[in-house]
């Protein structure tokens, strides 16, 4: 039975492009490989699986505003609270933004950060949650989402899947998810649907002989 999508839900998908979830699919489906390539040439074997997950994220966070601005979308980076640590943050929106992260498989909890937390403290239920510690870069009412994705279980060469989560504070239980891999099926189902009933509107105007320009 199909769940009734949640309020995070709604406003992330009226909010992305359309070609956001295959657009990521795919990058993310690239990325793995090429990254695992990389250290497993330059590396001893049990080295280079200690380095993966760190050149991996590096290479996604040089990647990201490249993406996001093929896709008509600004970025920014910005940096984690008291440390040199920084990560970009995807505008979807004026009031939705995007982060990218890694985790151990799709149900695996987010690696606890306190800047994760203070920004999902700031705007996913501000009403239910004590104040951040710290503000850091986004206003009232805005929807905080992380991407996250993770290695196929037998492959951590290869890309498994990737859900964008809304996450209150604690980072554990969710605000809502969407599934990219779902996501990019529902929207190629529209757009082929969408294009069969033009397609089939034409016909019946060459059928009666109408003006298809």
């Amino acid at each position: 039975m199909t769940r009734l999508e949640t309020r995070c839900e709604a406003r992330f998908r009226a909010a992305a492009p359309r070609e956001l979830y295959e657009r990521l699919w795919r990058y993310l489906a690239r990325v793995y490989p090429g990254e695992y390539e990389k250290v497993v040439n330059n590396y001893r074997f049990e080295a280079a699986l200690t380095l993966l997950p760190h050149q991996r994220r590096a290479q996604i966070e040089t990647d990201l505003p490249q993406e996001a601005h093929a896709m008509g979308l600004r970025s920014s980076v910005e940096r984690f609270p008291n440390t040199t640590d920084t990560f970009v943050l995807v505008h979807i929106a004026d009031d939705v933004k995007l982060i990218v992260c890694y985790v151990r498989n799709k149900d695996a909890a987010v690696r606890y950060a306190q800047a994760r937390a203070n920004l999902a403290n700031e705007n996913n239920q501000p009403y239910l949650l004590p104040p951040p510690v710290e503000r850091t870069v986004l206003g009232p009412q805005t929807l905080f989402a992380i991407l996250t994705h993770n290695a196929d279980a037998n492959s951590v060469g290869q890309f498994e899947g990737g859900q964008v989560i809304f996450p209150p504070p604690d980072q554990v239980s969710r605000l809502g998810s969407l599934d990219l891999k779902q996501e990019m099926e529902r929207v190629q189902q529209e757009d082929a649907e969408q294009a069969a009933v033009v397609k089939r509107k034409v016909e019946i105007k060459i059928k009666k002989g109408g003006d298809v320009s």
